[in-house]
Formats: C-alpha cells, structure tokens, sequence
C-alpha cells in the first residue's frame, strides 16, 4: 500500500486544481480564485473564502524536489493574489532536510494533521443504508453543493462555484443520498485511473448516523471499478485526543488503509 502515497498526492493535487481552474469567471473574481501548477504541484488561492480551506498548496515534492526556491515562488503567489494565509500540505516523506529553515523563514509552522488514505479496488467492503442513493444531475448539482456546505459549515455560494460546474462538466461525479424527498447527503469523486479521488462528502446534521457516507462511498467505488481505477485514494482529518471522526471511521470499516499521517504546515503573511 505504501507505494500509492506519490499517487495519492498527485490526486488529490490534481483534483483541487480542477475544482478552483473549473469556477466561472464571475466565481473567480467574487472569491479571488487563482490556480497554478508548480514544483509538480498545485497552488490555489481563494482569499475571499473565510474558513481558509480553500488556499492550499498540494503534491510537492511528488515529481519534483520542495526546494526554498519552489517555497518562495508559492508564498509569492499567494501574496500576489491576496491570501494572507495558506496550508501546505506535503507527504512527510517528501519534506526536505532544510524544511525546519524554509518554514521559520516564511513563518509556517505546524497545524493540525490530516490522515492520508487509500483502498485497492478488491479490498473495498461497502456499507448498507436504507437511505435512496442516485447519481447529481445538473438539476441536482446546486441542491447538493449546498448539503456539502452545510455539512461542513462553508460558503455555499462559493461551494457551489466549486461543486456545481465539476459536476456539470463531468470532470467530477457527483452522488447524493435521500430520505424521502430530502437531500441528506452528496459526495463528489473525480475519477483518474489508476486513481479515483473520494473528494468531498457531507451528511446534514439531522442525518448522520444512518449510512449515509458508507452509501455514497460505494456508489463511487461501483463507477471507479467500472472505469478501470485500481486503488480509491481520501484523505480526512485527524480527530483531536479522545475524540473521534465518523467519517476516517467509516473508511476504514470500508477497507480503507492509512499511507501516512500529514502535518498541515500553515503559512501566515507577515508583511514580507
């Protein structure tokens, strides 16, 4: 398994990027929404996005080394497009020995961690629910980039200048689960083989508990199987001490396996 994190990274990487270069002008200039490839990675900045989720820096150090050069050149970015605060999310295999200097430098300094997942195809188990479980269509595509956001507690405008356009484009699926007419939950995956991305999913508050996320993990990996994905790659936070998350929980009953745990290296604009 340990050899998918260099695939994982770049899927992920790769899908962040098509969700923030898929916005509509209009989006991107409400947001400030900026993209660009760098070092074998991605960097997006959103700084009009108030929960800061959405300026990243993702897959360095993949295909290419995280130099102080390839640093400077993502911190310039982001200045240059507003954000006065980034997550670089790097492997911890892929941190250089220097990262210590590189990080006091531009003031990054460790946050919260996230645990890096994936689940070869043959090895997935999926869940029950008798919630109704069906693909987005475009007349859905709003309706669950607003589940998504509410699960979260994010901007739905700018959720759905993410979600809805993917969707509707094709370069993401969507699937969303029901309880009678009411959307419950919605989940996106963005399908890469040999990878497909788990990226996003949300259940309403009211609605956790009943299956809802096993559900939708199958509906993906059914067209992930389909289109020829060998390993379905996630990733999702760690829970704090003595505390638990629902959502690495169900993954891992799905077959799911740790890669790695990655530390949230934050960068906060110091007036350089």
């Amino acid at each position: 398994m340990r050899h998918w994190g260099a695939i994982a990274e770049t899927a992920e990487a790769e899908s962040l990027y098509a969700l923030a270069s898929g916005t509509s002008p209009a989006d991107r200039e409400t947001f400030g929404i900026a993209a660009t490839r760098l070092g074998g990675g991605v960097v997006v900045s959103t700084p009009e996005d108030p929960t800061g989720f959405w300026t990243k820096v993702l897959g360095l150090g993949v295909t290419e080394p995280v130099t102080a050069g390839v640093v400077d050149a993502a911190v310039d970015f982001l200045t240059a497009h507003g954000s006065t605060r980034a997550t670089f999310q790097i492997a911890p295999d892929r941190l250089p020995d220097d990262w210590d200097d590189i990080a006091a430098r531009h003031g990054i300094n460790a946050g919260s961690s996230w645990v890096k997942l994936a689940c070869p195809m043959a090895a997935f188990r999926p869940g029950e629910t008798g919630l109704r479980v069906r693909p987005v269509t475009d007349a859905d595509a709003d309706r669950a980039a607003a589940v998504i956001a509410a699960g979260f507690g994010m901007d739905p405008t700018l959720v759905a200048g993410l979600y809805a356009p993917a969707w509707r484009s094709g370069e993401f699926l969507g699937f969303a689960a029901w309880d009678d007419d009411e959307m419950v939950a919605a989940a996106a995956t963005r399908l890469a083989p040999p990878t497909a991305s788990m990226y996003g999913a949300a259940t309403l508050p009211g609605h956790r508990g009943h299956g809802a996320q096993s559900a939708l993990l199958a509906a993906r990996a059914a067209v992930a199987e389909t289109a020829g994905c060998e390993v379905l790659v996630a990733e999702t936070y760690v829970p704090p001490v003595e505390g638990t998350n629902p959502s690495l929980n169900n993954m891992i009953r799905a077959g799911f396996e740790v890669l790695y745990v990655r530390v949230n290296q934050v960068w906060v604009n110091r007036g350089r």
